[in-house]
């Protein structure tokens, strides 16, 4: 049996994907998301090729994850801490 014959379906994983609002709001995140690491691959490539050194892609892409990094600890021991 291949190993997409034994693929059961109505496994409680799956069973979120028997909603229409489920999978349309999944498959829009999943673009999103594809369309978002696009960008971010095309930027370090533009980058890199415009300016002629690899380092300055490094730094827009310091620039675009370093903010996430560092509020991201900050915000999650807030909301822990805070009455909602």
């Amino acid at each position: 049996m291949s190993p997409v014959a034994s693929w059961n379906v109505s496994s409680p994983s799956f069973a979120p994907f028997r909603s229409r609002a489920f999978r349309l709001i999944w498959t829009g995140a999943l673009v999103s998301n594809i369309g978002t690491w696009m960008e971010t691959v095309a930027l370090g490539y533009y980058v890199a090729e415009t300016t002629g050194r690899a380092s300055w892609s490094a730094v827009g892409a310091a620039a675009a994850f370093l903010p996430g990094a560092i509020v991201g600890p900050i915000g999650s021991a807030m909301a822990d801490r805070l009455r909602r």
